[in-house]
């Protein structure tokens, strides 16, 4: 009798066990990938820019429920507009940055994925890499729980570059600017095509 007992508790707990891993699993929440790009990927003062945000969700089984993403424009990025528009705006007065915070509502299937369109240009603020930054976490419903997943990180460079300066850029081709006028007028410049040796 006692060992009918002992069996039925070993079995007992890894119906348990088993139940407790599969539910831990299910609750990891959705899981996203983010893909950042950012075109043309260098100019001068006044280029226009544009950076495609692509959220896909990796997850097998669970829908999402809501997305946050945040996306933060670099000092030297003057922020134009998005699509769809951004919940809130904030810029930094100290940091010169922007950050553009979304909730997307719309429900995005397993192996779906969801876009974001935002445009800016190059202000000429500062000179070099900008680095864009965006996140994006997920929240799904779980067993009637709201369970929230990782956060997906992805990034994307602009090189702002000053009249004179070679622009290696598979997305404009080979360009070389320089200014016009008296050489000092810096808004008045004209990029003229380098031809192929």
């Amino acid at each position: 009798m006692k060992s009918r007992w002992n069996y039925t508790g070993i079995a007992i707990l890894g119906l348990m066990i088993a139940f407790v891993m599969a539910a831990g699993a299910q609750e990891l929440g959705p899981t996203l990938e983010v893909v950042k790009t950012a075109t043309p990927n260098s100019g001068l003062t006044g280029t226009n820019i544009t950076y495609e945000i692509t959220i896909t969700n990796t997850n097998d089984t669970v829908d999402t429920d809501t997305v946050n993403v945040e996306d933060i424009l670099p000092e030297g990025i003057t922020f134009t507009g998005a699509i769809p528009a951004p919940d809130s705006v904030t810029i930094s007065p100290f940091y010169g940055t922007t950050t553009l915070d979304w909730t997307l509502v719309d429900n995005i299937s397993p192996g779906g994925s969801a876009a974001i369109t935002v445009t800016g240009f190059i202000n000429g603020d500062v000179i070099g890499d900008l680095v864009n930054y965006v996140t994006a976490q997920a929240t799904a419903i779980i067993n009637d729980t709201i369970v929230t997943g990782p956060i997906a990180t992805a990034n994307a460079t602009v090189t702002a570059v000053t009249p004179g300066v070679n622009i290696e850029d598979t997305s404009m081709g080979k360009h070389t600017a320089q200014a016009s006028g008296n050489g000092i007028a810096k808004n008045l410049v004209e990029i003229k095509e380098e031809q192929d040796a």
